[in-house]
C-alpha cells in the first residue's frame, strides 16, 4: 500500500458519548426514572377489578354483619363495661378479618401484604408532612361542608355528628373508640380502599378515574348521608397522596390523623355542651 492508499483512509477520530442536556422524565407511573427511589406501579401485584369488587363488597358484609351482631349485643343487660368490651371486641373483629384476606389474596399472588399494596417505607420527615397536611386539609374541607349545611338550613341528628355515641361514656369507650376508629379503621380501609381498589381501577381506566371511582366508594361506604362529602373530599385528598408518594403508610397515618382530630373535637364540642 503506497502513501497515496494511505491518504484515502479515513481513520476518523474515537467516538464519545455526550449525554443530552435534558433526558427526557418519563410521566409518573409509567416508568422509573433514572435515580428515582419510587416505584413505577402503585403495587407490586397486578389488582383485578373483579377481584378489587369483591373485596369490598366482602368488606362491607362484614361491616353490616358486625354492627348487626354489635346492635343486638347492646341491647342484652351486660352493664356498660361489659357491653363497651363485646361491641369493641365484634367490631375490631371485622376489620381483623378482612385484613386477612387481603393477606391471603396478596399470598395467593405470591406477595406480601406490604408489596401488594403498596406499604412501602418512607422518610419520617415526608411521612409527617405528607399525612398531616391531609388531615387537617381533610378536616378544613370538611369543617366547610359542615358550615355549608348549616347556611343551608340543612337539620342533621345529633347522632351523625358525634362518634363517640358509638360506645358508652368512660374509660372504656374511649380507649375502644380509638383502637377501632384510630388504628384498625385506617389501617384496613385505606389497605382496601387505596391499596387494592385504587390500583384495580387504575390498571383499567387510569389514574384519575381510579382516585375519584375509589373515592366514591369509601364514601359510600360510611352510611351517614350527611358525612358522605365530605368524606368523598378527604379520600380525594388520601388517593391523590399515594399516588404522588407511592406509600400507603402515608395515607393510613393521614387517616388516622383526620379521624383522631375529629374525635378530639368531638369530645371537646361534647364537653363543652354542643353535641
Amino acid at each position: 500500500m503506497n502513501a497515496d492508499d494511505l491518504n484515502s483512509v479515513s481513520l476518523g477520530e474515537p467516538s464519545v458519548w455526550h449525554p443530552p442536556a435534558h433526558p427526557p422524565v418519563p410521566p409518573l407511573g409509567d416508568s422509573q426514572a433514572p435515580g428515582d427511589p419510587r416505584p413505577a406501579a402503585l403495587t407490586d401485584v397486578s389488582w383485578g377489578v373483579g377481584t378489587a369488587a369483591w373485596v369490598v363488597a366482602g368488606f362491607a358484609a362484614l361491616l353490616v354483619a358486625a354492627a348487626a351482631l354489635a346492635g343486638w349485643v347492646s341491647s342484652l343487660d351486660l352493664g356498660s363495661s361489659a357491653a363497651t368490651w363485646a361491641v369493641g371486641a365484634i367490631l375490631s373483629a371485622a376489620y381483623v378479618i378482612a385484613l386477612g384476606a387481603v393477606t391471603l389474596l396478596a399470598r395467593r399472588r405470591g406477595a406480601t401484604l406490604s408489596a401488594a399494596v403498596g406499604l412501602r417505607r418512607v422518610r419520617i420527615v415526608p411521612l409527617l408532612l405528607g399525612a398531616l397536611s391531609a388531615a387537617l386539609l381533610g378536616r378544613l374541607l370538611a369543617g366547610a361542608w359542615g358550615l355549608a349545611i348549616q347556611l343551608l338550613g340543612v337539620e342533621v341528628p345529633a347522632s351523625d355528628l358525634d362518634p363517640t355515641r358509638l360506645f358508652a361514656p368512660g374509660v372504656p369507650g374511649v380507649v375502644m373508640l380509638v383502637i377501632v376508629a384510630v388504628v384498625l379503621a385506617p389501617v384496613t380501609e385505606e389497605i382496601i380502599f387505596r391499596g387494592v381498589l385504587l390500583p384495580a381501577l387504575a390498571g383499567r381506566w387510569g389514574m384519575t378515574t381510579a382516585v375519584v371511582g375509589s373515592s366514591l366508594v369509601f364514601s359510600a361506604i360510611h352510611l351517614v348521608p350527611v358525612a358522605i362529602p365530605a368524606v368523598f373530599l378527604f379520600a380525594l385528598v388520601v388517593g391523590w397522596l399515594f399516588v404522588r408518594t407511592r406509600s400507603l403508610w402515608v395515607c393510613i397515618l393521614a387517616h388516622a390523623l383526620f379521624n383522631a382530630i375529629g374525635l378530639a373535637a368531638a369530645y371537646a364540642l361534647k364537653g363543652a355542651g354542643v353535641l
